[in-house]
């Protein structure tokens, strides 16, 4: 696949700091960017799956409540690495921390440093979409970010530079990011989600620093990647005190394009019980993946546009409650004919796991078969969602059915009752409790199944984009409540028990 940073030597502008129009867009930038977005046949945009709101062309799903969590960098990591070096032997330890934001449900953050002198930035990250775009200064419509994260400011930064362009040098595009070149020879860009929020501003390149897990490596310093100064962002995107939002698909904009990794692996906490927890992202091969017996299920590509290309699909077979298969039928879980609908994606950047209706139902009738005659259906606004009422007087919660998600080569993700049932709160009579699934809408109207960061809790989940697997394994990924990868070496934390243990043999064989 074609990398944006391919393209880079022949339009990165070769001023740096200390030229005005290159550092901070003047006036004339800005007003030529405001203009071009109001104009009707300004850029194209299309949508990219994000989030849980309901989207008309993609029936993405209803709203949720939102919240965040962050991934801070913790640590050294391997050496230097610029455009066209062999990047998968110095990314094999690059390794970040997530931790809450105190907010129990939605979103998650990565944590990397961006220019010279870095500056944290605190973005979702989202497996659903491809592009890493942050709020710039001067920003005339941004929003708020989380306390100890300062929007990036491009005139403070000595490796900042706009991507240039001309009518030989065209802008980089790809289906889900709309670029054009404006008078002045600038790059902008246009990225709008499902949920239609959006981020506009210019192409340009900076120097992004990663941490990583190896105690003696300083911090890993990749030039010239390619990110959106997001000047006008509006939406949802922008209201979550996020520095922006980080794209971890498939397509050439994506910083795993960008780095040439090849696997990549989360473990999310689960922040249900408590929001004081962290787990962590790495890119490159895991210590921790060599640890654990992953169970790995088909990385399936769709290839019906270059867009739907660039997600991660795996092959849904069925589901489980308690312990009996669902009477669903097969077409509910398989990509259409020509790829427009159907099939499951894994996306990170969606809470709530949703499955066209065709599952759905089946889905929510036997569910609700299961659960105490006592706990009513209730109709409580929740973002349509099943949800039950307990009467305060009971002071005890449903019990939910067990609930396993089956996927080719015999992956079964055997879901908690905390993966299935959600406390969304209580009135002066009632708790509320909802089922944490949603619906997606039929295949006809375009619906298709997502497995969403709130069933990924206590997994540990690896992309293996080399070899086209994605793998599972339950996990405890809460920081503390776990062995702690992040402050020593797990493989040789291993490797001491194992000697522990056979000097202990061996002195008790000599007694």
């Amino acid at each position: 696949m074609a990398r944006i940073t391919d393209a880079i030597p022949l339009l990165i502008r070769q001023t740096r700091r200390g030229t005005a129009d290159v550092i901070d867009p003047p006036d004339r930038l800005l007003a030529e960017l405001r203009e071009e977005l109001d104009k009707g046949n300004g850029p194209i945009t299309f949508p990219v799956f994000h989030k849980d709101l309901q989207n008309e062309d993609y029936a993405y799903g209803p709203g949720i409540p939102t919240s965040i969590l962050e991934i801070s960098d913790i640590g050294p990591t391997s050496s230097p690495a610029s455009n066209g070096s062999n990047i998968s032997s110095l990314m094999q330890d690059m390794k970040s921390t997530i931790v809450t934001l105190d907010e129990p449900f939605s979103q998650y953050f990565a944590v990397f440093h961006i220019g010279t002198p870095p500056i944290d930035i605190a973005v979702i990250i989202d497996t659903g979409s491809q592009l890493l775009w942050i709020q710039c200064e001067p920003c005339t419509e941004c929003g708020t970010q989380a306390d100890g994260y300062e929007i990036f400011n491009p005139n403070k930064s000595n490796s900042f530079a706009f991507l240039s362009c001309s009518t030989e040098n065209a802008c980089p595009g790809d289906d889900s990011v709309a670029t054009a070149c404006d008078k002045y020879g600038h790059c902008y860009y246009r990225v709008t989600y499902g949920d239609k929020s959006n981020s506009s501003g210019y192409l340009a390149t900076d120097t992004l620093t990663v941490g990583t897990t190896a105690l003696s490596a300083p911090p890993s310093k990749h030039k010239d990647v390619v990110f959106g100064c997001g000047y006008i962002n509006e939406g949802i995107e922008a209201e979550l005190n996020a520095s922006g939002l980080l794209g971890l698909d498939r397509g050439p904009f994506s910083l795993i394009t960008q780095l040439d990794v090849s696997v990549f692996a989360h473990c999310l906490p689960n922040r249900i019980q408590s929001t004081k927890v962290s787990g962590y992202l790495t890119l490159g091969p895991s210590h921790l993946t060599s640890t654990v017996n992953l169970q790995y299920t088909p990385m399936i590509q769709n290839n019906a546009s270059k867009f739907l290309s660039q997600f991660y699909y795996m092959n849904m077979t069925g589901i489980s409650v308690d312990g009996r298969l669902l009477n669903i039928p097969s077409s509910a879980f398989e990509i259409t004919p020509g790829g427009e609908s159907g099939g499951t994606i894994i996306d990170s950047g969606t809470t709530l796991t949703s499955f066209v209706d065709e599952a759905f139902s089946v889905l929510a009738e036997a569910f609700s078969r299961t659960l105490d005659p006592l706990f009513k259906r209730a109709e409580t606004g929740t973002s349509g969602l099943l949800c039950y009422q307990v009467p305060l007087s009971q002071r005890r919660a449903p019990v939910p059915p067990s609930v396993t998600l089956h996927f080719d080569n015999n992956l079964n993700l055997n879901l908690s009752a905390a993966h299935v049932l959600r406390n969304y709160g209580r009135d002066t009579n009632y708790d509320y409790y909802c089922m944490a699934f949603n619906n997606a809408g039929s295949i006809d109207s375009g619906g298709r199944n997502f497995i969403g960061n709130f069933q990924q809790q206590d997994f540990l989940v690896e992309y293996d984009i080399g070899n086209s697997r994605i793998g599972f394994a339950p996990y405890i990924c809460n920081k503390g409540n776990s062995v702690d990868t992040t402050s020593f070496d797990i493989t040789r934390w291993l490797s001491f028990q194992r000697v522990f243990w056979i000097a202990a043999v061996l002195f008790i064989l000599i007694l």
